[in-house]
């Protein structure tokens, strides 16, 4: 009962995913002043098992998504964590995937034509930073910018 009430509470102290990333990061991110901010929190994610909360920020033509996805265990949440993962997120099949080391306990690097994404694990969460839309510059080209962003949330768990 005492463990239970401990995870209760750790939840309940643990940041939102609208609270992991600076706004004026965002903004940068995305190009424009934020437009739009939407959280959803707590559902279950019927591709990883875990219980799935992120933020949605609009500006101009693109959006930012902030993911978090919280697991019982960490081996639960390490095997989940895979390259078809990361490229599924991006809901594209041509997704370029690389394996990063570095950041958390594993990371993997994504982009598209579209769109780019940060999938990190740490411990028992899985944080994704993912930036997509009309973005004036290739999403790759974000990688270290998107990057910083995620070692930012990452830190703040």
């Amino acid at each position: 009962m005492i463990g239970l009430l401990g995870l209760v509470a750790a939840l309940a102290a643990a940041p939102g995913p609208c609270e992991l990333v600076d706004s004026a990061v965002v903004a940068q991110l995305l190009g424009h002043p934020i437009t739009a901010t939407s959280p959803v929190a707590g559902q279950r994610d019927d591709e990883t098992g875990g219980t799935l909360s992120y933020c949605t920020y609009e500006g101009g033509l693109a959006g930012l998504v902030v993911s978090v996805v919280r697991f019982g265990d960490p081996t639960k949440a390490r095997r989940a964590t895979t390259r078809r993962l990361a490229a599924r997120r991006l809901d594209e099949e041509r997704a370029t995937v690389e394996e990063e080391s570095g950041l958390g306990d594993r990371a993997f690097w994504a982009y598209t034509r579209e769109g780019a994404e940060w999938v990190v694990l740490k411990g028992s969460v899985l944080v994704g930073v993912a930036l997509g839309g009309r973005l004036g510059r290739p999403p790759r080209s974000l990688k270290s910018a998107l990057r910083e962003a995620t070692v930012a949330a990452t830190t703040r768990l």
